[in-house]
């Protein structure tokens, strides 16, 4: 797929989230797609069904998921991406695991403050500081990396049970 296909899409749909599924990380065109906002994010074939999956739901909800490849500071460290292990789930508060939780379901911020009672300010702090503290560089990601932490979760209970 050419930048031009993508702009056209663009234009002809200007609501519309665009991602693009690819076999392997993001090239110098996913790149330009994403820096100039053709597209939401890039979803990668090689992710795990579960989080492909995540990562999906949160883009048609209007989030975004950026490939681990893309960077818009050149310099930057790359994030971490999701499918991969992710350090520090076990260090966010009550509160910002809750807030995760309700993040990977695709919630807004004014929904997370609704239903935890929360301003909308206060939510969004916790969505920056959670997604800093697992070194990650936006909520879709976070998301991805929570379902991933959850799976993970299931299939050691899963083995511990078939080892009694």
């Amino acid at each position: 797929m050419s930048v031009k296909t993508v702009r056209e899409c663009r234009r002809r749909f200007p609501e519309a989230a665009i991602g693009l599924v690819v076999e392997r990380g993001a090239h110098d065109l996913d790149s330009t797609l994403i820096e100039q906002h053709l597209v939401q994010g890039i979803l990668p074939l090689t992710l795990p069904l579960d989080v492909w999956l995540a990562v999906a739901s949160l883009l048609v909800a209007g989030g975004e998921y950026l490939s681990h490849d893309v960077s818009f500071h050149r310099d930057a460290p790359p994030p971490n991406v999701a499918g991969q292990p992710v350090d520090g789930l076990d260090t966010l508060t009550t509160r910002e695991r809750q807030i995760l939780q309700l993040v990977s379901v695709g919630y807004q911020n004014k929904l997370i403050a609704d239903r935890t009672g929360l301003s909308e300010h206060t939510v969004k702090a916790h969505v920056h500081n959670l997604i800093a503290k697992l070194g990650l560089t936006n909520r879709t990601q976070a998301a991805a990396a929570f379902l991933q932490g959850q799976a993970d979760q299931a299939q050691r209970g899963h083995t511990e049970m078939r080892a009694r």
